[in-house]
């Protein structure tokens, strides 16, 4: 699914210096350019200030695309397309994005043989009333999506970051590091729709609001250190419905808690946290590992039972001098595992429904 439609063939505002298009200068319209070439190279400097659209297309081969910091696209999007033998995206972004539709629209077209999307937001902000980055992998080999963020990323109806991806075998990183934070109108922080394995990492300085929905296929995702998740809502590791927001995916497998095929695991890292039980679903295995993990509004978990195909612990699994409080009745359903270096404290009482292995303390 591409979001972004650049119809517009307008002006060129770059030129080609040493092999790279150097795009200089205030008040430039539509830039378009459709290339057949190995490679091509995109650099917006400081002074680019533009209010309408960038597009870039390259049918035989890689795009590179630089912008620095003072930089501002606004009243468009950024559309980066690659094909071909190699089609691989990268951008470099430390401006301001300011998308009618989405932000950045990076595609490995269908016509591409490998491929890879790396966006690298390094300061700055990305921006879109549809999705403030949307990343589609859609090469006929299994390929590679990676998305690392340290600014802000503000989306619309499709999420802050809206991920596909066509090959089971495709593997997608996000990572939100110091200063990044990532929200969207619509409440969804990050859409992964299709059949790509995603790790997300969530790390210390980091925020994230709204929903997390990362789809089928094995996912992963590590909430770190200082990492602020205080205004999630929603932490899915599979699909809920079939129908995401609109968008049907009936066609597709469901990666729900019962799924034998597929695991989801969700580990508190090294960090402090309060979180009710039912925002965190489909996930078959939830670590805490050095964390403190408190419960708040609700302690309604539910998680997977035995062992995942790797032969990792499904459950609620506490390790490394970790303690999850519950101030409110536990309700956890699925296996509970606690080494002897952790605790489990539940002082209203309440059930688990499953098998519980304690080498620690429960009180």
């Amino acid at each position: 699914m591409i979001l972004g439609s650049l119809q517009s063939y307008a002006a060129n505002s770059c030129t080609l210096v040493n092999n790279i298009y150097e795009c200089t200068g205030s008040g430039n319209t539509t830039y378009q350019n459709s290339v057949s070439t190995p490679s091509v190279t995109y650099h917006l400097d400081s002074t680019y200030n533009t209010t309408s659209s960038f597009a870039v297309s390259n049918y035989t081969g890689k795009i590179a695309f630089t912008q620095d910091y003072g930089s501002i696209l606004a009243g468009g999007s950024m559309y980066l397309e690659a094909a071909g033998e190699d089609g691989d995206v990268s951008a470099i972004i430390a401006g301001k994005i300011e998308g009618t539709v989405v932000g950045i629209e990076a595609i490995n077209s269908y016509n591409s043989i490998n491929g890879s999307i790396n966006i690298n937001q390094m300061s700055g902000s990305i921006s879109g009333t549809g999705a403030g980055i949307f990343a589609g992998n859609y090469s006929i080999m299994p390929g590679t999506i990676n998305i690392d963020v340290s600014g802000v990323i503000t989306g619309g109806a499709f999420g802050g970051i809206y991920i596909e991806s066509r090959n089971l075998e495709d593997i997608v990183t996000i990572n939100l590091n110091n200063g990044a934070d990532v929200s969207a109108t619509s409440n969804i922080f990050i859409m992964d729709t299709r059949t790509g394995s995603t790790t997300l990492t969530v790390n210390s300085g980091s925020k994230l609001s709204g929903k997390v929905i990362l789809g089928i296929n094995n996912d992963n995702m590590i909430i770190n250190g200082t990492s602020d998740i205080n205004a999630v809502t929603l932490l899915d590791g599979g699909n809920r419905d079939g129908i995401v927001y609109g968008e049907s995916y009936t066609d597709l497998m469901l990666d729900l808690l019962g799924s034998t095929e597929y695991t989801n695991k969700l580990v508190f890292n090294g960090t402090t946290q309060s979180i009710a039980g039912s925002t965190m679903i489909n996930w078959q295995t939830v670590t805490l590992n050095n964390s403190n993990v408190t419960f708040i509004n609700d302690a309604a978990l539910v998680t997977g039972v035995e062992t995942n195909s790797d032969g990792s612990l499904q459950g609620l699994v506490l390790t490394n001098a970790s303690t999850l409080t519950s101030p409110i009745a536990l309700a956890v359903e699925g296996d509970v595992n606690i080494d002897s270096t952790s605790t489990l404290s539940h002082a209203l009482g309440g059930s688990i429904t499953g098998n519980v292995t304690n080498a620690g303390m429960i009180y």
